[in-house]
């Protein structure tokens, strides 16, 4: 029976700009050995927004194949920023949950990247593993790499190549026009600001869209523990492009800089009352303007939950 197709296409904006030529495959495994990290599992990671900043096209296991993301997104999936695994390549993730069935999982594979094989035309050697992209030479695939279930890497590719020899290789089934390529738009109202808050306002804001927050002191970011995923500390005088972007959308907004202080693209407390100053304007925030985002035992922020509900209403644009 052939490997059933599901097209989950997620609308979280994990990829690059720019258009994937789709030369090459880039495989993968999960090394998420824990009961149930299946591919439905997977698939549903991205479409809430993977806290990391990562995305793939497809993720198999011994059912099914989920498709994530459309072909010609560029995914952040080979460790190799804009280089060519991530740019060029389609980005599979091979499940290795130990519920599976690793044999079953590894036929499913192989017969999904035909189809592919198919579609693009690829050769033997368009198909790399993510250690060939790595920076730091990651042992991924490693059970492949491993032989693992006396399965080699080699032995893998004569799988795909049987298949996509096949003359009955189905092709996948593509995705509805209503999953092309949807806005998002939305972001969890938790109190934190994360990976997908950041994605959201540099969507918004017309930033580069990577999910972080470089050049931040380390002494605010200790003073806010709201902020969570995907900031980054420097002690470098230089700011934040979405920093910098989301100082300039508040004055544009008629909050007067001597609330929110000096330009320089750091989220210092000046930064967070000129915010919270905003959020109150517009009817979304009704706490004190202290300058902080995280009090408590749980260090969330209720600004931070006023601020996703400004992005998740279409109140924040370039």
């Amino acid at each position: 029976m052939p490997v059933k197709i599901v097209n989950q296409i997620t609308s979280k904006k994990r990829y690059y700009p720019g258009v994937n030529p789709c030369s090459g495959a880039t495989v993968h495994m999960t090394a998420n050995t824990s009961r149930g990290a299946d591919a439905q599992a997977h698939a549903d990671l991205q479409s809430k927004g993977n806290v990391r900043v990562a995305s793939w096209h497809v993720t198999i296991d011994d059912e099914a194949a989920f498709q994530s993301y459309l072909d010609s997104r560029q995914c952040w999936h080979a460790g190799d920023g804009r280089g060519p695994g991530n740019t060029t390549t389609i980005g599979y993730e091979l499940c290795v949950n130990s519920d599976g069935d690793y044999s079953q999982m590894i036929s499913n594979a192989a017969e999904r990247i035909a189809m592919d094989v198919v579609e693009y035309g690829w050769e033997r050697s368009d198909i790399k593993q993510h250690k060939d992209y790595s920076p730091w030479g990651k042992d991924c695939p490693r059970e492949l790499r491993g032989s693992k279930a006396d399965i080699s890497w080699e032995d893998f590719l004569d799988m795909i190549f049987a298949y996509a020899g096949a003359h009955d290789v189905q092709p996948k089934p593509k995705p509805k026009p209503e999953e092309h390529d949807k806005a998002d738009d939305y972001t969890k109202p938790d109190g934190y600001w994360g990976t997908d808050v950041t994605i959201e306002l540099q969507d918004d804001l017309g930033t580069p869209i990577d999910g972080e927050v470089w050049n931040q002191s380390s002494h605010w970011l200790d003073e806010n523990p709201a902020l969570t995923w995907g900031w980054k500390e420097s002690t470098s005088t230089k700011g934040s492009p979405l920093i910098y972007a989301l100082y300039d959308f508040l004055v544009a907004q008629g909050v007067s800089k001597s609330i929110l202080g000096k330009r320089d693209g750091k989220i210092g407390p000046k930064h967070i009352r000129g915010l919270q100053t905003w959020l109150r304007n517009i009817g979304y925030y009704h706490g004190l303007i202290d300058g902080r985002l995280g009090t408590g035992a749980n260090g969330k922020s209720s600004t931070i939950e006023a601020l996703q509900r400004a992005i998740n209403d279409g109140k924040i644009h370039n």
